[in-house]
């Protein structure tokens, strides 16, 4: 059985989380935008990979895709979360629109650009971290938050056929929910920004709305997407990005997401391109080689490191080249080992006195051995014993016996 989605979620975030407080805090905070696949689409606080395991865990059946190809025909829905605050090009909305049409059922989700994740994370550490130790912190907020709202007024109020772009102030948390998706879902249980970037035509239906503005809008076969063809725009990622997706309020509304698409198993494709390019050929699949978990965090630090040791454990085994030789027989008669191993003892006791008393005992006592074993003069032997010449010479010979004395 299937764990719920929810559990998925909740597993995913908490994973995210660890490792980007055991990655050095914000300083290796991954950013990248709107990606469903590789290490970014799982670490990324602005990734999507906790959106696709959700998918995934209903039932569906998920891809990544990099380019508006004959290889998305295979899909039933595409989420498409472009890293651009202005609205997609005639062109691609118009590839996409034949492709709703193309097919029964099809399901596009197209999630804006208006807020980033990267600053509510920066905001929330530095508000846990004592202020002595957060200056770079909010020296890096500071910084998150100007980007974010440089690249917002670049972009130009416009009619952008889906739906129109609106200036105004950034994103703010919204205060109300209303619409079928809010059913049991208050506000404040939420953290949803909202600043009314994208509006809805006066056709769309409205799904989820707050105090702020539209947040997801339907557009449905009035637009001629089909007899059933849906195309469902979202505000922003504030509620399905990964580091949203830790609220489980936010989890709930993705559900429902989720829901919209139909029945599973379905096809759901990623769209990971903020500009993708028009081909009439797929490309060419990259492949998984075990090459591409060099590309994956916290694995490719881990596979360094082992490499490193084997190569260290290589060298140490490495065969020794050249002609063989004979190496010198150590003898085990060797008096010079004794006075070597004696001598390394008292070194290690780093006792010079001690040492000294240990060399004059051993001294005095080879003295006193070897004047015991030397032999004495024979004339200092025996002083009052007479010296016969003839005792040395030859052996003194047995007197006669009598013949009337018998043998003994």
């Amino acid at each position: 059985m299937k764990p719920p989605v929810q559990h998925f979620a909740v597993r995913g975030l908490l994973a995210l989380l660890c490792c980007a407080a055991a990655a050095g805090c914000q300083q290796d905070l991954d950013t990248t935008y709107g990606v469903q696949s590789g290490s970014s689409g799982k670490l990324s606080v602005n990734g999507l990979g906790v959106l696709a395991g959700m998918f995934e865990q209903a039932g569906h059946d998920i891809r990544a895709w990099r380019t508006l190809s004959p290889g998305l025909n295979d899909a039933d829905a595409i989420v498409w979360a472009p890293d651009d605050f202005g609205p997609p090009a005639v062109h691609v909305r118009e590839w996409l629109e034949d492709w709703l049409k193309s097919e029964h059922g099809r399901t596009l989700i197209y999630i804006g650009r208006d807020y980033d994740a990267a600053i509510d994370y920066l905001a929330k550490l530095a508000a846990d971290t004592p202020v002595d130790q957060s200056r770079s912190i909010l020296a890096r907020l500071d910084s998150a938050r100007s980007r974010f709202s440089a690249r917002r007024q670049t972009v130009e109020e416009q009619d952008a056929d889906w739906f129109s772009v609106a200036t105004g102030e950034a994103p703010h948390p919204v205060r109300q929910l209303s619409g079928p998706w809010s059913r049991g879902i208050e506000a404040e249980e939420t953290s949803v920004e909202a600043a009314g970037h994208l509006v809805p035509p006066d056709d769309a239906e409205t799904l989820l709305s707050s105090d702020r503005g539209v947040l997801v809008s339907r557009l449905t076969n009035a637009r001629d997407f089909g007899s059933t063809g849906e195309l469902i725009v979202v505000e922003n990622g504030s509620f399905l990005l990964n580091l949203p997706l830790v609220n489980h309020a936010h989890r709930r509304l993705a559900a429902r997401l989720i829901e919209s698409i139909g029945r599973s198993p379905q096809t759901v494709v990623f769209l990971q391109a903020s500009r993708p390019p028009i081909t009439d050929t797929d490309p060419e699949p990259s492949g998984n080689t075990a090459f591409a978990l060099f590309d994956v965090w916290p694995v490719n630090y881990i596979l360094a490191h082992l490499g490193v040791l084997g190569i260290l454990f290589a060298v140490s085994r490495f065969a020794i080249f050249g002609l063989p030789r004979e190496m010198p027989e150590s003898s085990q008669s060797d008096f010079g080992k004794h006075i070597d191993a004696l001598g390394e003892l008292l070194r290690n006791s780093h006792d010079v006195r001690f040492a000294q008393a240990a060399l004059a005992q051993y001294d005095q006592l080879a003295v006193d051995k070897h004047v015991q074993r030397r032999p004495l003069p024979e004339s200092a032997a025996e002083p009052d014993r007479p010296q016969d010449p003839r005792q040395t010479l030859e052996p003194p010979r047995p007197a006669p016996h009598s013949p009337r004395e018998p043998f003994a």
